[in-house]
Order: structure tokens, then C-alpha cells, then sequence
């Protein structure tokens, strides 16, 4: 993890942020990751160790420190890539906030998302944007979401094509939302709009989500998903989405 703070100016840096390479303070993180076969997704709590120096995730007193983390839009969490040391899935690494409770009023995240697709004729690695709204008046919860402008390349199942350009693939839409798991936040609908897959959605699709806030007063958010729709359907997909306010 220690070799991606290069490129990032200190000026860039907010303190005790997963990029903050001058404190000497550790931080309790989580992974939530989404299997790549199973598409089960699996939460591991751990700590991110700073020494002044570099940075390095410790998970079940194992020490991990060729996490590449890609600072983009957020700060306190971000998404790692397929192939992670730690368990070889993608998913999400998030600073926890120990002291949190969910933030009251509306909220609008803003970020990325990647997302993986087999739609039955073709495998698809996409990235795009992402917003979620939380709207919380201490009682009542309102969440919705969406990722839209998913690009990236696609691979037929017969291997006519290998690594082909998709544009605008697919926007995923969220409905509905709700608080679970003593303040994780899980999406309970999913719908699939603009699509140029092979296959649609049917009603029978099972969808696992977990996803929590992250930094001071949850300034960030984090969510992993996955979708199986096997039994009537063909599409399976696995998506991570990392925002901000």
C-alpha cells in the first residue's frame, strides 16, 4: 500500500485518510468483498498501521503492503481490484468511524463504481458513476441509487471477441434501500435500465448488498453488491461503489 502515495500531493491528502502518510495513528478499516465464482460477499475488519513512512493493512496479524489503493474521488474508502493480496477479490477497503452514528437529513454520495457482468453470451468489466441519496430524519430512511455511463470492454463466451470496447452498456438503478445489521446500509431492489445485454432481469433475481459510511461525520460511502438471477435467468453481476458528499 506504501507505494501509491507518490503521486498524491500532500495539499490532496486529508489527515488520518487512507492516502495520510505522516500520522503516526492507526485506523480500524474494513474489507467487503464479493466472490468472483459464489458471489457471496465477505466483510473482514482489520486496521490500517501508519508509521510516518507508509502504510500497511494488518487483517488477522497479517501484515499486507502491496495494496495498491487508486485515490480518486474519495479519501476513506476506495475500491480494490480483482486479484487483491488479501483474498483475491474485488470489493472495497473503508476507514470505519467508531465514534459514527447516520447522518440525519438528506445526503447526495457522489463517485465510481465497477462493476462485473455475465449476461449469459458475454463477460463484461465496466466502470461508471455512481449516486446514492440518504435521506434519514431519525425514524424514517429514504436511499436510492444508480450507476450510470458504464464503460469498459466485453468477451464473448465463444471467443469471437476478446477484450471488445462496451459503451454505455447498462444504467443500474436502486429503488430502495434500508438500514440493517446495526447501521450498515443494504439496497433491497435493483433494476437494470438502457440495457444493450443479451438478457434481462427477471423478478427472481437474488441480490446481496452491504455497504456502511466511512470517514469523519460519513463523509463517504461505500457498497458492495451482488446479483444472481440463475434459476429463470442468465445474468450474474458483482458491483462496488465508492462516493462522497
Amino acid at each position: 500500500m506504501s507505494s501509491c502515495g507518490g503521486s498524491i500531493s500532500n495539499d490532496e491528502i486529508k489527515k488520518m485518510s487512507l492516502f495520510d502518510f505522516t500520522s503516526n495513528e492507526d485506523s480500524p478499516l474494513e474489507l467487503i468483498t464479493v466472490d468472483g465464482t459464489t458471489l457471496k460477499l465477505t466483510n473482514i475488519s482489520g486496521k490500517l498501521a501508519r508509521d510516518g513512512i507508509s502504510n500497511t493493512i494488518i487483517i488477522d496479524e497479517t501484515k499486507y503492503e502491496q495494496i495498491i489503493l487508486s485515490k480518486n474521488l474519495t479519501d476513506y474508502v476506495t475500491i480494490i481490484p480483482e486479484g487483491n493480496l488479501i483474498n483475491g477479490s474485488f470489493g472495497l477497503i473503508g476507514l470505519q468511524n467508531e465514534q459514527f452514528s447516520l447522518p440525519t437529513g438528506k445526503h447526495i454520495y457522489k463517485g465510481a463504481a465497477e462493476v462485473f457482468i455475465n449476461d449469459g453470451n458475454a463477460l463484461f468489466g465496466l466502470k461508471g458513476n455512481s449516486q446514492i441519496i440518504f435521506d434519514y430524519d431519525g425514524k424514517n430512511t429514504f436511499i436510492t441509487g444508480e450507476i450510470k455511463s458504464l464503460n469498459g470492454n466485453k468477451s464473448l463466451l465463444d471467443l469471437s471477441c476478446r477484450n471488445c470496447p462496451a459503451t454505455e452498456i447498462v444504467d443500474i438503478i436502486f429503488p430502495s434501500g434500508q438500514i440493517c445489521n446495526q447501521n450498515r446500509i443494504c439496497f433491497s431492489e435493483i433494476e437494470l435500465k438502457n440495457s444493450k445485454l443479451d438478457t434481462i432481469l427477471t423478478n427472481n433475481y437474488e441480490l446481496e448488498s452491504d455497504g456502511s459510511f466511512f470517514g469523519p461525520e460519513g463523509s463517504e460511502f461505500g457498497n458492495v453488491f451482488s446479483v444472481k438471477d440463475t434459476d429463470s435467468g442468465s445474468i450474474e453481476i458483482r458491483g462496488a461503489i465508492a462516493g462522497s458528499k
